[in-house]
Parts: C-alpha cells; sequence; structure tokens
C-alpha cells in the first residue's frame, strides 16, 4: 500500500505538471507555425497599400505584400469559412500560377477527396469602394473558380494566420495578381509580413500614392473614392485655395412641378472662382430648360441618406437657383463627378448597377439620351458646407479636394497617421500569451488533488494498522534499550525504500498518465482544446520535480505514523469528548456566508462557499454528537456509543474522506447543464433560437419588411425577431481559446434591439437597475468609450473586473480605452466584448452584420436564411447548441473532474474500509467479553456493524447535501435525469458501504476465538 499509494501521488503531481508543459510548448509551437518567422504586420484596416509600399519602406525579399480575404468553400454540403492569402509566391517561396489554389493540409484533409481538383471560392466583393456606402454595385460577393494545386503543411507556412489562438485555420493560397483583378482593387494589397523590425515610425516613408492618394493637376482624390474627414479637415486647413467637392447621385430636382430623376450632384465650396453661397445652387442650362428655371427660383433636391444598416430615407433641401451656366463649363472641368463603380462606367442609365432602390420607370428616353452625351455630369452644383452633413458618413465626407498647391507642399501634408495604416509586432506578445493562458497544469493538479489526499489516506491507514498490530512489539523495543528516535529510524528504512520504489514507478506511470490526457484532448476532448492534438513534452526537470514533491509529502505521512505509532504497553485510553466550541463558530461562519450570498445576489462562487462551509459544519456536528453522551452501562446502545467515541480519530477521518469525495464528485456532476432547454436559457439567448455568422457583411437590416423583401426573407413571419451585430475584428476570448487574450472581438448592437430581446446586464459601474438607462449612459458619454462582457469571459477568459478597461489597437495604430461598464449573465456573446454601435463608430468604419440572432415561428427559419444569403457564406446553428458548444469547455474539464475525483472517492473508499478493519482488529477482546456477557455472535456482528455505519452514511449524506446547496442557484439548468442519478447514486453508495461493513464485522467475529486470544496475551 505504501509503494502504491507513494507511486499513485507522484503520477498525479508529476503527470499533471508535464501536462502544464506539454500544452504550453504545443500552443508555442502553433505560434511559430502561424507566424512562420514573420517579426512586424503592415495593416490597412479599412483600405489597401499600393504593391510599391515594399519597397517605399525598404523592406527584404522575405517581407511579403499580401491580399487577405475572408471567404468560404462549400463543399459536400458543408460550408467551410477560410482565409484567402492573395500572394505573388507562396509561404515557403514556392510559385503560384494564376488559376490555381494551393491549400493547407488541415483544409485539405477536412474537404476530403480532392479527385475534382476544381475549388469555388467565394468572396466579400470589398472593392475601392466601401460595401457599406451607398454608391456601390449590388453584388457584394464574387467568386473564383480554381484549380486545386496541393496543400502545404505547417513546416511550408500552410498554418500562416495573424488571429491569436490555438485552432488551425482553413487557408486557401491564390495568385495576388487574380484576386485583385476579382475584386477590382488594382494592383494592391493590405497586408505585409516581414521578418524584420518595422516600427510606426517607419511608415512615415510611405508615399500618398501607396496610400492610395492621387494628386494630379492640382485635385486631390482617393482610390476609395471617399476623403476621410480627419484629412480633409487637415488639407483645407494647410493648403493654398482649398476647394472641397462631394460627388451624390440625388432622386430628383425639382422646380415649380417639373422634376428630373436621378441625377448627379456635386456639393462644392466654390464653382469658377465664386463661392456658392449657403441657400444657392448652381443649373446647368440642360437642367434648367428641362425645369423651365430660371435665377431666383426655389429648387428642391431629394436624395437617399441612411443608417449603418442602409435603412434608406428621403430627405428634401430648398435652394434659390444663384446661376445658370452652359453645360459645355461642366463637361470642360470633366472632373466634377465621383467614379461610382456600377454607375460611372454603365453604357446606359438602365444598365446601372446599384444597391439603390432606382425606380427604371422613372427614367426617360431623354435621361438616356442625356447619359448618352454627358455621362456622369452632374446638372446642379449646391454648397459644401451644407450638403457635408447631409451627405457625409464615416468613410468620409468628399470625394475630391482642388488646390493651387504644389504637389511637393501637398506631400509634405499627408503622411501614413492620416490613415488606417498601423504596424504591430505579433511575435512576442503571441508566445506570452501561448504560456500565459489556460494553466494545465495547475488546473490538473487542482483536479486531481483529492486523488493525491486519498491516496496519503491510503498510505496512511495501513501504517497505523501496521503500527497498532506491532505495538507489543515496538514496546518489547523499547524495554530492552532501544529510544523512541533509534525505533523510528529503524521503522523509517524499513518504509522509506518502498516509497522509493513507489516514486520511481510513479515517475513512470506520471509520463503515461500524461501522454493518455494529452491524447484525450487531442480526440475525445478536443472539443475543449478546439484543436487536433498537443505534443507530449515530458521535461527531466518536471519529472523530477514530481518526483521529489510525491515523495516529500508520502514521507511526511510516513514520519507522522511512526511519530503516533505508540511505544508502550498496551493500555487504556479515554479520548475525550469533542467540545461544543467548533461546531458554533463554523455554524457562524455559515450563518455569515449565507447572509452574504444573500446581499450580493445569486452567485456560483457564493454558494460553491456556502456548500463547502455548510460541509464543514455538518462534519464537526456528526464529530460532536459521535463523541457526546455517557458510555457507561451494559446496554447493547452503550456498547456502541463507547465504541465510536473510543475510534473517534479515526472515524472522523472516514468521515472527512467520504464526505469530501461526495461533495466534489456529485457537485461536478450536478454542474453539468442542460441544454435542450430552451425556456430555461432565455436569460442566455437573449430568447432567440439561432445564432447566425456570416463570411460577407449582410448590409441590409432584416428586421424590417424592406430588408426581408431585399433578401427574400419574407417568410420569417412578422412575428420574426432579429438582432444584428457588427463585428470588430479582434480575439475569441471565449473558454475555447487556450491562449490569454487582452482584445476581445468587439460585437456593436443596437440599443433597441437588446432592450427588446431577454438579456440583461448583470452588474454596472452605474449603479443604475434599469438596463435601458445603463445602455443610454454609454452612448451619451463623448469623452469614454464603453462596452459590456460576459461574465464568464470577464472571470476566466480576461482576468477583469467590471470598471476596468480594455486597451485596443485603432485603425491607425491609435491606443483606445473602452471602460467595461457591465457584465451579462452566460450568453451566446461569450468571447466578445459588446458596444453599443454608436460609441463603435466613433473609432470604426466596420459596418453590416457578421453576427444575426433570430427567432421566428417558422419552423423552416433554419433552411429559409440559408437560401437566402447562401451567397453571404451563412453558418447557422440554435442558439442553445451554441450555449452548449460554449459549454463544451466547462463540461470537459467537470468530466475530468469527475473521474478524478470518482477515482480519488474510490481510494477515500478504501482507506475508509481499511480504518473500519483496522478498528475491527482491535476489538476482538471487546468481542470476548461480549461473548462472556451472554452476547450471541449475530448479535456481536450486528453490534459492530452499528457502531461502524453511522459514519459512511452520515458522510454520503453530507456531502449529497453540500453538493446540491452548492448548485441551488443553477437548478433549473440540471436535467430531471441527473436528479435521479445523483439520487441513486447515493442510495447505492450507502447500501454497499452499510453491506460491506456488515460482511467485515461477521468476518471478524467469526475468526475471534478465545485460544488465539489468549496466545496473544
Amino acid at each position: 500500500m505504501v509503494a502504491l499509494a507513494t507511486a499513485i501521488s507522484v503520477a498525479v503531481i508529476s503527470g499533471s505538471l508535464i501536462i502544464g508543459d506539454s500544452v504550453r510548448k504545443s500552443l508555442q509551437k502553433r505560434v511559430e507555425d502561424r507566424l512562420f518567422g514573420m517579426k512586424s504586420v503592415v495593416v490597412s484596416a479599412d483600405g489597401f497599400l499600393g504593391s510599391e509600399a515594399l519597397a517605399e519602406l525598404s523592406l527584404g525579399e522575405e517581407s511579403r505584400g499580401i491580399l487577405l480575404s475572408d471567404g468560404f468553400v462549400s463543399r459536400g454540403g458543408r460550408l467551410y469559412p477560410v482565409m484567402v492569402w492573395g500572394m505573388d509566391a507562396l509561404p515557403d517561396g514556392s510559385p503560384i500560377g494564376y488559376g490555381e489554389a494551393v491549400l493547407n493540409a488541415e483544409l485539405q484533409e477536412d474537404l476530403g477527396d480532392m479527385t475534382d481538383p476544381t475549388v469555388v471560392l467565394r468572396l466579400p466583393s470589398d472593392g475601392l469602394v466601401p460595401s457599406s456606402s451607398l454608391f456601390v454595385t449590388s453584388r457584394y460577393s464574387t467568386s473564383l473558380r480554381l484549380e486545386y494545386k496541393g496543400s502545404l503543411d505547417a513546416s511550408h507556412g500552410g498554418n500562416l494566420s495573424l488571429r491569436n489562438g490555438q485552432v488551425i485555420p482553413y487557408n486557401v493560397f491564390v495568385s495576388r495578381e487574380e484576386l485583385c483583378e476579382s475584386l477590382g482593387v488594382g494592383d494592391k494589397v493590405n497586408v505585409i509580413l516581414s521578418p524584420g523590425d518595422i516600427r510606426k515610425e517607419n511608415l512615415s516613408s510611405l508615399s500618398p500614392s501607396a496610400l492610395g492618394i492621387r494628386m494630379e493637376d492640382g485635385r486631390i482624390t482617393s482610390d476609395g473614392v471617399f476623403l476621410k474627414k480627419d484629412l480633409v479637415d487637415k488639407l483645407y486647413s494647410s493648403i493654398d485655395n482649398p476647394d472641397r467637392l462631394f460627388s451624390y447621385l440625388v432622386n430628383s430636382i425639382d422646380v415649380g412641378g417639373k422634376s428630373i430623376p436621378y441625377s448627379f450632384a456635386t456639393a462644392a465650396d466654390r464653382f469658377d472662382g465664386k463661392p456658392i453661397p449657403d441657400d444657392g445652387a448652381i443649373l446647368s442650362d440642360y437642367a434648367a430648360k428641362r425645369l423651365g428655371a430660371s435665377k431666383g427660383d426655389k429648387v428642391e433636391v431629394t436624395y437617399f441618406v441612411s443608417d449603418d444598416l442602409k435603412n434608406l430615407s428621403e430627405k428634401t433641401k430648398s435652394f434659390t437657383v444663384t446661376d445658370i451656366v452652359p453645360i459645355e463649363k461642366f463637361t470642360e472641368d470633366g472632373h466634377l463627378s465621383a467614379d461610382f463603380p456600377g454607375l460611372a462606367d454603365a453604357e446606359s442609365c438602365s444598365s446601372w448597377d446599384s444597391d439603390l432602390p432606382i425606380d427604371m420607370d422613372r427614367i426617360s428616353d431623354e435621361d438616356e439620351d442625356y447619359w448618352t452625351d454627358y455621362k456622369s455630369t452632374p446638372k446642379i452644383l449646391l454648397p459644401y458646407s451644407v450638403m457635408r452633413e447631409e451627405w457625409s458618413d464615416s468613410w468620409g465626407d468628399a470625394t475630391q479636394i482642388r488646390t493651387t498647391s504644389s504637389p511637393s507642399e501637398i506631400l509634405s501634408r499627408i503622411g501614413a497617421e492620416d490613415f488606417p495604416v498601423s504596424v504591430v509586432q505579433p511575435y512576442d506578445e503571441a508566445m506570452e500569451n501561448a504560456v500565459s493562458g489556460v494553466d494545465f497544469g495547475g488546473l490538473f493538479l487542482a483536479l486531481g488533488c483529492f486523488i493525491v489526499i486519498a491516496a496519503l489516506f491510503l498510505l496512511y491507514s495501513p501504517l497505523g494498522e501496521m503500527y497498532a498490530l506491532r505495538r507489543e512489539e515496538l514496546s518489547l523495543l523499547g524495554s530492552i534499550g532501544f529510544g523512541k528516535k533509534e525505533v523510528s529510524a529503524l521503522l523509517r528504512r524499513e518504509v522509506l525504500p518502498v516509497a522509493c520504489i513507489g516514486s520511481l514507478v510513479g515517475s513512470v506511470l506520471a509520463v503515461l498518465y500524461a501522454g493518455g490526457v494529452i491524447f484525450l484532448l487531442g480526440n475525445i476532448w478536443s472539443g475543449a482544446t478546439q484543436t487536433d492534438g498537443f505534443t507530449l513534452y515530458p521535461r527531466p526537470l518536471t519529472v523530477a520535480a514530481g518526483f521529489l514533491a510525491g515523495f516529500i509529502l508520502s514521507y511526511a505521512v510516513i514520519a507522522y505514523a511512526i511519530k503516533k505509532a505508540s511505544f508502550d504497553k498496551v493500555r487504556a485510553k479515554e479520548t475525550p469528548a469533542p467540545g461544543k466550541l467548533p461546531v458554533f463558530i463554523s455554524a457562524a461562519v455559515l450563518l455569515m456566508a449565507v447572509v452574504a450570498g444573500i446581499l450580493n445576489g445569486p452567485s456560483v462562487i457564493w454558494f460553491i462557499i456556502i456548500g463547502s462551509l455548510f460541509l464543514l459544519f455538518g462534519i464537526l456536528l456528526a464529530r460532536y454528537f459521535f463523541g457526546k453522551g455517557d458510555p457507561s452501562g451494559e446496554t447493547s446502545e452503550a456498547v456502541k456509543r463507547q465504541g465510536i467515541r473510543h475510534s473517534l480519530p479515526e472515524v472522523t477521518t472516514g468521515l472527512i474522506t467520504l464526505a469530501l469525495g461526495v461533495f466534489i464528485t456529485f457537485a461536478v456532476g450536478l454542474n453539468r447543464k442542460d441544454f435542450s432547454n430552451l425556456r430555461a436559457l432565455e436569460g442566455g439567448t437573449g430568447g432567440y433560437d439561432l445564432w447566425c455568422e456570416l463570411t460577407v457583411p449582410l448590409q441590409h437590416d432584416i428586421s424590417n419588411a424592406e430588408g426581408k423583401k431585399k433578401m427574400n426573407l419574407q417568410d420569417l413571419g412578422e412575428d420574426s425577431q432579429v438582432m444584428q451585430l457588427t463585428l470588430v475584428g479582434g480575439d475569441d476570448a471565449s473558454c475555447l481559446n487556450l491562449n490569454r487574450i487582452t482584445t476581445p472581438a468587439i460585437l456593436g448592437f443596437r440599443e433597441g434591439n437588446f432592450l427588446g430581446s431577454k438579456f440583461r446586464i448583470k452588474e454596472n459601474i452605474f449603479g443604475l437597475k434599469d438596463d435601458a438607462a445603463v445602455l443610454e449612459r454609454m452612448a451619451s458619454d463623448r469623452e469614454t468609450d464603453y462596452c459590456l462582457v460576459d461574465e464568464t469571459v470577464l472571470m476566466w477568459g480576461l482576468m477583469l473586473s467590471v470598471g476596468d478597461t480594455l486597451h485596443y489597437s485603432g485603425p491607425s495604430g491609435e491606443t483606445i480605452d473602452v471602460v467595461i461598464a457591465g457584465s451579462l449573465p452566460n450568453t451566446v456573446f461569450q468571447g466578445y466584448a459588446l458596444m453599443p454601435q454608436s460609441v463603435l463608430e466613433r473609432h470604426w468604419n466596420d459596418r453590416g452584420s457578421r453576427i444575426i440572432l433570430a427567432s421566428s415561428s417558422n419552423k423552416g427559419a433554419t433552411t429559409l436564411l440559408e437560401t437566402a444569403l447562401n451567397e453571404y457564406g451563412i453558418r447557422a446553428i440554435g442558439a442553445n447548441e451554441r450555449l452548449k458548444r460554449l459549454g463544451t469547455v466547462t463540461d470537459t474539464y467537470l468530466t475530468i473532474f469527475m473521474m478524478l475525483g470518482a477515482v480519488g472517492l474510490l481510494l477515500g473508499i478504501v482507506s475508509f474500509a481499511l480504518g473500519v478493519r483496522k478498528r475491527l482488529q482491535t476489538k476482538k477482546k471487546d468481542i470476548l467479553l461480549l461473548r462472556s456477557l451472554g452476547f450471541t455472535d449475530s448479535g456481536i456482528s450486528s453490534l459492530l456493524k452499528k457502531e461502524n455505519t453511522p459514519a459512511p452514511t452520515v458522510a454520503v449524506l453530507l456531502g449529497l447535501f453540500a453538493a446540491v446547496l452548492s448548485v441551488v442557484v443553477s437548478f433549473g439548468a440540471i436535467s430531471l435525469w441527473t436528479w435521479i442519478t445523483c439520487l441513486a447514486t447515493t442510495v447505492l453508495c450507502i447500501v454497499l458501504l452499510n453491506l460491506s461493513v456488515g460482511k467485515m464485522a461477521g468476518e471478524t467475529v467469526s475468526l475471534t476465538d478465545e485460544k488465539d486470544e489468549d496466545t496473544d496475551n
């Protein structure tokens, strides 16, 4: 038993440390694989860089300009979200040709048989003009049909990724030239990877051309059509004779009942050297003739405006015609309008490709003739100072600036700091995150601590029994001159070699145990790790540390057992009755914890604390009653009490071991959640049925009738509920990510959607009780940016509290401080920070919905959404299924804990049985005495059974009640089957323990006779 107990202790301690080392080392290897030697990354957040940026930054040959895009591949009825890497050569330097696709090994393996080499890749059609702006084509996705040309493993850069996580990505490598052509962006990149050390100050060498700015004949324009507000303001205040222009498609121009539909208009500071007054407008003679307008007439301009989901509304402004100029003056300029895709290059009005709801029936032959002759030449000029506020959005508020300044002067005013371009060095941070995430060594050590405790009890019990049986021998050694120190040394020399052998065996078992767990984490338990496995790294130092820790613990127990051994002659020893004070103290502490729990509200942590304190109180109370009362007299009850009181230390040890084991095992089992009851999960799902993720952002609001009609979702029904969320890229902060996370991805939400759901804010820094007031405070404070975070992420992922601050890097590399204003109970938003859309738009231009929550009475809602949004790469699952996936990690850890707890409980039962057997072995004289008093053997057996069964029965019941108390906050999430299993297991444990005690008592009585006892004397 000494060798076995020591081996178990060493195996658990050393094995847990090896598991921790293996996970950390494997995660660091994943970082090496995904960065593939790259130390610096330049990112253009909202746009593109010219390919000349590599030369301007003076980067070496190993640096790469990449066009990176989300995308998806569909095969065998399954959709695979992928990262599309447009590269001039593969990561390992191999060439990649036009029309070819190279997959990473992970994607190729999951796609399966590639007999059909065709890979159809769909991706967002994010061209130079942002898809969320008004003037874009109706096509939000595009496709590439490519030929499969092999796969790349991790050693050749196949797992390249910029995301902080252990999940192996799905990568598709294509020709950058072909990807640029498909997206219509020219010779562009949006990511630069370099093995060198690039700093923010190095970006100053980027030219305006590389940053997407064109300067020609005094005109400053952008590749993406729109010029950013900050840049416009900076140039307007620093260059000579600035003239800001903003081109727009208006719905109508009206004068006195006559109207011209769908015309280009341009807002400008001045025209032909003269300022345009705030209430004035300049018409071309063509427009004036059609409208019958003269100077001084009132002209009305109607146009669309929209919010972030293209919820369109019409607005009308009135102006006074201050001038009418020949159309030739507009055409001679040639640059009054912007080149909006799908419009400016169309052959006719009827061939316009626009996402706007243009009513083609309003377009006449006269409008077609104008387009043939003049294309997008504007029919009216409006004051920029007025229309800027009407037409601008987060993408910009001008389409052109004119100046008389020289190109060199303009060049000196424009720098990388004016654009959403940033540089990061991800390697060091990623390596730190890999070793600072989930501590698997500590986790498994905590999960296995009860096994170690039970093993040490198992070690102590047989030693105590052995020394009790050898008391006469030890007393004899003392009588012939051996001192206690000498006898103790003799006993240690007997046991320590066995402990050493046990420790060596335990070291071997530790490697096997760690290897088994590592295998399970990559296979059966892969749902918790979201990876295909880890590599076993048994460091000699770790194995040695585990060996020493286990050996020292075992030695300490051995030394204690030897110290407790009696070297005197066997003599009766009265066990003092336990006092009431410990019971009263534990009751007071328990009462204070209950009050604190009530004041703090329902909390899992508080109920676990209360359950643990109840267990302590129950054990002390049981110990008091076991040692209470007058053991004098000759009744069977008095004999039973005398026996329990005489062996009270051993009884207490068994009570603690069993009660603790039952508490841990049952509490873990009861904490497993039931995800089938949607009603019980409403707080976590918000009352929504579906969680949808899109590869291509949805730019339309499908919560209203117009949006449903636009996306062919009318059959969702009027009772349908939809919550659309904007996604700002960041790291997955859920418990599915094993790396440490500091900047979780952000979801932008509309306050009305949140308040209309069943999501609730649990805690907030404002001390407000009403969720609407909390959201209003978050959105109205212009000085501070706020967010909400799921309490699971807050506690375990970020290890922060409400009121703490997250630090994000903005599009231009600036630091954005976001205060955690409140928390949400365990929800489908685990892994994200939630931010009101109005707050998000202060810093990020991300528009459209990448996440959609939906519910509908239509039973075919999932199929309907997947069909209508097929080209958006939609992946829809039940909201409760998402909660279940997020709970997979917790459930897996609970499964591991329950398995290890069950092993510890088994060891505790064995230790308890050995303790009972030890006590029964010391009862031989009592058995003979009872026989002499007229007790039958069956009566004596029954008496011994009654003496030894209260402790295990009380222990099991105490452990059960404490476990139930610890999960009372989540009763509704525990399935009926779990309760039945728990109760059945309790009854079975009590019955089996009682039967075992009865059997041992009967065997002890039957094997005891007077002859043997006389011999012993």
